[in-house]
């Protein structure tokens, strides 16, 4: 699975850890400029039916993001309220996995706390 910091995607994203917004990366990527990976995302709220497989466009890290490539990913209970409509998403659409481990696979400008082949999460 895969998500940008700033949408959806491969993790790109301010620091290099979880957390929405400026953070979290999902699913797996090659680390080259533009990829088309894989996700699941949630386009309408539902039961487990809304879940679609689905490819992500990946572009490049931006000035003070990083591209995480993503090795495991956790879904919790705020997953499933997200997805059900209980909560309010995030973000459209919604790619569900809060919480991620694995290691940077580049860099935008201007990032100096972590270097490609990092581990983070």
């Amino acid at each position: 699975m895969t998500q940008h910091i700033r949408g959806a995607g491969t993790g790109t994203g301010a620091g290099a850890g979880a957390g929405r917004g400026t953070g979290t990366g999902r699913g797996t990527g090659t680390g080259r400029d533009t990829d088309a990976d894989m996700g699941i995302v949630v386009r309408a709220a539902g039961g487990p039916e809304a879940l679609e497989w689905t490819s992500l466009q990946t572009g490049t890290p931006g000035r003070g993001e990083v591209r995480i490539l993503q090795r495991a990913i956790g879904v919790n209970f705020i997953d499933t309220y997200f997805r059900s409509g209980l909560y309010p998403w995030p973000s459209r659409p919604l790619i569900p996995g809060a919480e991620a481990a694995g290691v940077v696979g580049a860099l935008g400008d201007v990032v100096g706390e972590v270097k490609v082949g990092d581990r983070v999460g």
